[in-house]
């Protein structure tokens, strides 16, 4: 596993509080091994201080750092990692309070703080996700959404290292034009010789369904369309890569959708866009059953979605979703299925957040 890495979602039970701060926004988690063969992970949140703190994993227990900066304090930062030569580099995309993208990042002996500003006409931008691949040089991408006099609607745009500056672009077609919530994945396509990049999304009023924003030598955009009979799908957005047993690239994006009655103001449920190999399919996952007091149905956060193979060579998929069940009361439920023989897709509750 040295020099891979994995992002993932880590119940916060596992975490103890930062002693004198509370988390006020989102989170990222970044894990991989280093070159003592240690597991190392990486939890990244901003705290009620509007600062950047972490709690970390050495191999041997959890530590909490607090690594400064002046965040907005309701946008999620983003992290990712790669081996750069000896070095380990790890970089968190935050918005600053000035709605420019910040970055925290690990030179090889501390952590630095990088202001990376906006793209033209723009007034903020809020991180979304990242990506990063060696290709020469390395290569970084953090998607964000930008408000600005440019953009009546939020806009998804990336700033890019080519390997020699940081770089604004704009992908005005992304979405329909108006994107709220996205995640990214990269991999390497060997019939094509090149890397692509997906970024799946949805979005605020105008646009109703799943779309994707890929690079396959320039950007393009492609509805995905709705689940059958769903309403609009304006929820978190979770996606992950993989190889199956036959060594066909495999894509799942986890999508959740909010659904507005008389009866319960936000019920949500959990629906699954996935490739095989006769085309892409939609499968709804459901809902998992009440078990906490509060609202009837909750506003779902965020999904954070995983897979790998376990010891016995079984692949295994997990959708971790935080919940708001009840005015600022957080509860943490997942989606899993795999192993041999597959199970169905099941609901597991994990309990309100400490």
């Amino acid at each position: 596993m040295g020099g891979n890495w994995l992002k993932v979602a880590i119940p916060l039970a596992l975490c103890a509080a930062l002693p004198g701060f509370a988390e006020a926004a989102g989170r990222s988690t970044v894990t991989f091994r280093d070159a003592d063969s240690r597991d190392r992970i990486y939890y990244f949140a901003t705290g009620n201080n509007d600062h950047l703190v972490v709690n970390y994993w050495d191999g041997s227990q959890w530590h909490w750092a607090n690594h400064g900066g002046d965040l907005q304090a309701l946008v999620e930062p983003t992290a990712v990692t790669y081996v750069d030569g000896p070095i380990r580099r790890t970089s968190v995309f935050v918005q600053r309070s000035d709605g420019h993208l910040g970055v925290n990042y690990w030179n090889g002996l501390s952590w630095v703080w990088a202001d990376r500003g906006l793209p033209a006409g723009g007034f903020a931008v809020s991180p979304l996700d990242a990506v990063t691949y060696a290709d020469g040089d390395q290569r970084i991408y953090v998607f964000c959404r930008v408000a600005g006099p440019l953009f009546p609607k939020p806009t998804l745009v990336v700033n890019r290292w080519d390997g020699n500056d940081w770089q604004w672009i704009v992908l005005g077609g992304a979405g329909g034009g108006d994107v709220w919530q996205a995640s990214a994945i990269t991999y390497f396509d060997e019939s094509l010789g090149h890397q692509r990049i997906y970024v799946f999304s949805t979005g605020t009023i105008s646009t109703h369904s799943l779309w994707v924003t890929y690079f396959d030598g320039s950007w393009r955009f492609k509805d995905l369309g709705l689940p059958p009979g769903s309403e609009p799908l304006r929820g978190p957005v979770s996606a992950i890569s993989y190889v199956d047993e036959q060594a066909i690239r495999r894509i799942q994006v986890f999508v959740s959708h909010k659904v507005f009655s008389y009866e319960d103001c936000c019920p949500f449920g959990l629906y699954l866009w996935y490739t095989d190999g006769s085309g892409p399919h939609w499968a709804d996952r459901g809902r998992p059953q009440p078990q906490w007091s509060g609202s009837l149905w909750p506003q779902v956060l965020k999904i954070d979605a995983i897979t790998y193979r376990d010891r016995s060579g079984n692949q295994w998929f997990h959708a971790f979703g935080l919940l708001d069940v009840s005015y600022g009361s957080y509860y943490l439920v997942r989606n899993y299925s795999g192993g041999a023989p597959v199970s169905l897709p099941s609901w597991a509750n994990h309990g309100p957040l400490p």
